[in-house]
C-alpha cells in the first residue's frame, strides 16, 4: 500500500466502523435499528453541549474583549 494511508493498529480505533448485531433479521439485516436511534440521540446532546460550551466561551470572550 501506499505509505501515506492509515494503516490498521496505527491508533485508528478499527473496532468502532462494525457492531456485531445482538440478534440478526431472518432477511439477513444486521442493523438494530433501536440502538442506532439511541446513539444518534446521544450523538445528537452531545453535539448540543459542546455548541453550547463554545457558545459561553465566544460570549465571554467578547466580554472581555469589550470590557464589560
Amino acid at each position: 500500500t501506499h505509505a501515506n494511508h492509515l494503516q490498521a493498529g496505527g491508533g485508528v480505533d478499527v473496532s468502532a466502523q462494525y457492531r456485531v448485531p445482538d440478534q440478526s433479521s431472518l432477511d439477513g439485516n444486521t442493523v438494530d435499528l433501536q440502538q442506532e436511534k439511541a446513539e444518534f440521540a446521544e450523538n445528537t446532546l452531545r453535539y448540543q453541549a459542546s455548541l453550547r460550551f463554545l457558545g459561553g466561551r465566544f460570549e465571554t470572550l467578547r466580554l472581555a474583549i469589550k470590557g464589560e
